[in-house]
């Protein structure tokens, strides 16, 4: 044999005769020299699962050797196939690779298809590196397999059949999966075709046996232990709730959950609650109530709240997040009410999805408030009325409620009234509350129930001689006879003015300039919680309780922190109308002043100004 690489010379000779018989040679040719090269010419390729024996999988028709197996994944993941492709030729061979993700091994049957949407990769045997086109045909392929050397090794990076003389190569076919598919087995037929003879080819068959769904489990407290250990562990939903919180109104209760992967693969997973399970309608709870998802604090048991959430982050196959869902009651629940709490943990690319059943239990207890603090200025000898509100804040009756005042020094003196003719200010109809009076409230009866209010008003009077200037401060209190109170403070400056300002406020959650139910009598002067995102509508009005008409009046206020200007609701009414144009105020969407001048106030006028402020999200 002549050795690979040699080089050899030929040289060809000739001889002729002309017409008249003459012959002439002979004569030499040009020499032409070539090169003996190692390209097959017998070629053979076998496509197989084994490292050590080129001859398995040679008859596509036999399953030996022709299948290469993953038992499972798990859902929406990837499964990865090692094939070997031998060259079983005398000479360096390339091998065009196709995947057929619908076509039988030739005559070797295929279970079935992998599923719509499943994408196909061929990789190197590195199992990450793309397999490229070297040879220019337009198909992908393994690049040059040698024969053996005189020893019967194959370079490094190629594996070894020394029993069959034979070189391969591993090529790792990738296949992932959509994330709802589920079931197996799956076949895919991988083809390898020579590039010297496009005739020669072989097949193997690529199997997935099983796709394993993928599951999560929602606990409480502790970490699922798979032997039900944890509270909430494996599947509850249907029956009674896992746990029960106490909470009072306007107050939070917090649950200590944990989101347990259960599932093949990691995951992540959308976090919802509900008050109902058949249907689980996403974050829907009675009027008031709220839910909020926060990572723990860093004590581990919730005790503190950090990063606040709506979905974990990925949990790896057999891991968990803890997870803290924070219940907020509405101000007026009413004690004993229980309201049911459904967390869903939902994988968006699986779908996986598990439902926990908690409880929270509204405790019974009384509340009160008096809202809110004023300000105004009162002429020496004159007269300034504050309108507050008594409200029921709790959740059972109030009665005996005993509004006072504390005692005035210098010759300032105060009456207190309750709205008893209901219009929200005050007048000589309203009732004179003496010392040892109870509040009448709405029902005439003393009893103010749980969400109700009523107006009182304090009539303060300034000395004649009083210096202008001086400041007085007035604390009022309001006491039930359930054993709670608070207290509101007037604070009046004698001026050479009698104008008065009030402010309430009204929620506005979609920022269209009006309260919720577009009427005025939702302006409150009592708080409430607004989420980001969200409006808050503010109304001052501006009264000239004097005898006098002042110029010039001006109401300002200005943005809040974390608050931005929300133009929508700009309004101004003055005496002598609409002063909307002459509001001074920050562009939509920004933080400042807000100033208008109303112009002139007579005695008993009123001037209203109201603005909106957008909470940041």
């Amino acid at each position: 044999d002549i050795p690979a690489t040699s080089v050899i010379a030929n040289t060809a000779s000739y001889a002729y005769e002309n017409q008249d018989g003459d012959s002439f040679g002979e004569f030499d040719t040009n020499t032409a020299l070539f090169t003996i090269t190692d390209i097959a010419q017998n070629p053979g390729v076998v496509a197989n699962n084994t490292q050590a024996d080129s001859s398995l999988g040679s008859d596509d028709a036999s399953d030996t050797g022709n299948v290469v197996e993953v038992a499972s994944i798990g859902q929406g993941g990837s499964a990865q196939f090692d094939n070997i492709i031998w060259n079983t030729g005398d000479g360096v061979d390339s091998f065009d690779i196709e995947v057929q993700p619908s076509n039988n091994s030739v005559s070797f049957t295929t279970e079935s298809s992998f599923p719509d949407g499943t994408v196909f990769q061929l990789l190197r045997s590195d199992g990450a590196t793309p397999l490229t086109d070297t040879t220019g045909s337009g198909t992908l392929d393994t690049g040059p397999i040698p024969v053996p050397d005189s020893s019967g090794n194959c370079p490094a990076r190629f594996v070894t059949d020394t029993a069959n003389n034979a070189c391969g190569i591993k090529v790792v076919l990738k296949a992932t999966l959509p994330p709802d598919a589920l079931g197996g087995p799956f076949d895919v037929t991988k083809v390898a075709t020579s590039n010297t003879d496009a005739s020669v080819s072989n097949a193997v068959t690529d199997r997935l046996t099983a796709i394993s769904e993928n599951s999560v489990d929602i606990t409480n407290d502790a970490e699922a232990d798979g032997n039900g250990g944890a509270p909430g562990e494996g599947a509850d939903p249907a029956g009674g709730p896992i746990n029960t919180n106490n909470v009072a109104p306007g107050n939070t209760t917090t649950f200590n959950l944990f989101i347990n992967n259960t599932g093949a693969r990691q995951d992540s997973y959308a976090l919802a609650y509900s008050d109902t399970l058949s249907p689980f309608e996403a974050n829907q709870l009675p009027d008031g109530w709220r839910v909020k998802f926060f990572n723990d604090g860093g004590n581990g048991d919730c005790s503190s709240l950090g990063q606040a959430i709506s979905s974990t982050a990925l949990i790896p196959k057999g891991g968990s997040q803890q997870v803290c869902a924070e219940v907020t009651a509405p101000d007026d629940a009413t004690g004993g009410t229980e309201v049911s709490v459904y967390f869903r943990a939902l994988s968006q690319t699986s779908g996986a999805e598990d439902i926990k059943h908690d409880q929270v239990v509204v405790s019974s207890g009384p509340a009160i408030s008096l809202t809110p603090d004023q300000f105004g200025q009162v002429e020496p000898g004159s007269a300034v009325v504050y309108t507050h509100q008594v409200a029921n804040t709790g959740n059972v009756p109030l009665t005996e409620l005993d509004l006072s005042a504390t005692p005035l020094d210098d010759g300032w003196s105060v009456v207190l009234f309750e709205d008893t003719d209901g219009n929200g200010e005050w007048s000589a109809d309203d009732t004179r509350l003496d010392d040892g009076d109870f509040l009448a409230t709405d029902n005439s009866v003393g009893e103010l129930l749980p969400g109700e209010e009523v107006t009182v008003f304090a009539r303060l009077f300034a000395p004649s001689e009083v210096s202008l200037g001086t400041v007085n401060i007035k604390t009022l209190e309001v006491v039930a006879a359930e054993g709670v109170s608070d207290t509101a403070t007037d604070t009046t400056t004698a001026n050479n003015t009698d104008i008065i300002i009030t402010k309430r406020q009204a929620p506005d959650t979609d920022c269209d300039g009006q309260p919720d139910s577009g009427s005025e009598f939702d302006f409150v002067f009592t708080g409430f919680e607004v989420a980001p995102g969200d409006c808050v509508a503010y109304e001052l009005v501006a009264t000239n309780q004097g005898a006098a008409t002042m110029n010039k009046v001006t109401i300002s206020d200005r943005t809040q922190s974390f608050t931005v200007y929300n133009v929508a609701t700009a309004n101004c009414m003055a005496p002598t109308g609409s002063c909307t144009d002459e509001i001074d105020a920050p562009v939509d969407g920004g933080t400042g002043p807000i100033d208008v001048n109303v112009g002139s106030l007579a005695a008993g006028e009123k001037a209203t100004l109201i603005f909106g402020l957008k909470v940041r999200k």
